[in-house]
């Protein structure tokens, strides 16, 4: 959480800095409603740590099939809810925004297609916690948020809150291409 939120204040002061304070309202207006959706993969990792933590003890094997399991229902998830957002919130969201952040909508649109990413983050960090590998989570973070910055500052001053969006997205698909694999390796190393 304090990553996330790291990584959202970053995008603001950017914004705001290139863009000025009506760009951050429409991008904050857009990226709260995505926000809200993170709750899936908190209540996922509320729920599957028990479990997880059980198998590693008793079943290592249903461990790694929980994982595949877990990661691709949660893709689906994610997939679905931001393919049926794409199409819905242009009629609903506007009621909610009001006239000057209407733009936020477009945000919300971009950065809803990272939900599908970060859910298979939190199951694949979930593990990396609990296989105590924790500083390869912190060093993710720190990547994802250095490439962050970079890509906001080459190309915020160009396409605005697009861009902001756009690196969101592409940040979590590379969190996501960087911790599966790392699942795997901590797990099959866990003795």
């Amino acid at each position: 959480n304090f990553f996330a939120g790291l990584y959202f204040k970053i995008d603001l002061l950017i914004l705001q800095y290139f863009k000025g304070l009506g760009v951050v309202g429409i991008y904050s207006a857009g990226f709260k409603f995505f926000e809200a959706l993170i709750f899936l993969g908190a209540s996922y990792t509320i729920a599957a740590t028990p479990i997880y933590k059980q198998h590693l003890l008793d079943d290592r094997l249903a461990v790694r099939k929980k994982i595949i399991r877990d990661s691709i229902l949660l893709f689906s998830l994610g997939l679905f809810i931001a393919v049926v957002s794409w199409f819905v919130a242009p009629f609903i969201l506007p009621l909610a925004l009001g006239i000057e952040f209407i733009a936020g909508v477009d945000v919300f649109r971009v950065v809803i297609f990272a939900l599908p990413f970060l859910l298979v983050s939190a199951v694949c960090m979930n593990v990396l916690y609990l296989l105590k590998k924790v500083h390869w989570v912190v060093m993710i973070f720190v990547l994802q948020i250095v490439i962050n910055v970079i890509g906001n500052l080459l190309f915020v001053p160009l396409f605005s809150y697009q861009a902001s969006a756009i690196i969101t997205v592409l940040c979590e698909v590379l969190n996501t291409a960087l911790t599966v694999p790392l699942v795997f390796k901590a797990y099959e190393d866990f003795g």
